[in-house]
């Protein structure tokens, strides 16, 4: 058991340290001439390799399970976000560039938002692990001092 809790901890870290730093785009312009659109276009391809190695290396479990599959698609999206985004700029189109920057915003604070779901949930289930070892150890020590 003190296995289980040890990946727990272990499984929650990764994802505390992997999911924020997704779909990290830095600001976003809604207008932009062609140098910025080619620089833009270089800088969120490299950000989309290097969000989907980190995806592919996210551990999977059954409780891990729903915040991977958000994950997963929150970054598939971000794969044609990119090309409907860099086209908006490219034909000048500020509403149609706007509404892609906050969507982009939503899906990060929405993943943020499963992310803090599922540590609280991972912290009740650690916490009750760990006050159930204790006991045992407790009583496992009571055992040793009898004898």
């Amino acid at each position: 058991r003190a296995s289980d809790v040890a990946h727990q901890l272990g499984y929650a870290y990764v994802y505390r340290t992997t999911i924020p730093t997704l779909l990290d785009t830095g600001p976003l312009p809604v207008t932009a001439d062609n140098q910025t659109i080619n620089a833009l276009s270089v800088s969120l391809a490299s950000s989309l390799v290097d969000d989907s190695s980190a995806v592919s290396d996210l551990p999977v479990t059954e409780s891990t399970s729903d915040l991977n599959d958000l994950t997963r698609s929150s970054v598939e999206r971000y794969a044609t976000w990119q090309e409907e985004y860099l086209n908006a700029l490219s034909e000048g189109n500020e509403p149609a560039a706007t509404d892609l920057v906050t969507e982009m915003e939503d899906i990060r604070a929405s993943l943020n938002a499963e992310l803090a779901d599922f540590l609280g949930a991972a912290r009740t289930d650690i916490d009750q692990e760990v006050v159930e070892l204790a006991t045992d150890l407790e009583r496992y020590l009571e055992e040793l001092t009898r004898s």
